[in-house]
């Protein structure tokens, strides 16, 4: 009983460890993205306009349209 006890709280705090790590990341991202927001501006920019080159070239190149937003997804990670 007093192993599994140890094994549970063990997990727990690998649990709280992985929670607190994401937290900082999040914070993280929001301190970047507040101290360049022209940065962040022109990644919404370059997003916006593979979409819409996704889009206009859908019904003739639909395996392009998809590396276009695929791309577009992959902007600011």
């Amino acid at each position: 009983m007093h192993t599994s006890y140890m094994l549970y709280r063990l997990s727990r705090s690998a649990r709280l460890r992985s929670a607190l790590k994401a937290l900082s990341l999040e914070v993280r991202a929001l301190f970047d993205a507040l101290a360049n927001p022209n940065r962040v501006i022109d990644e919404v920019k370059t997003m916006r306009e593979l979409m819409v080159e996704a889009q206009r070239i859908e019904a003739a190149q639909p395996a392009r349209a998809a590396v276009l937003r695929q791309r577009a997804a992959h902007i600011g990670l």
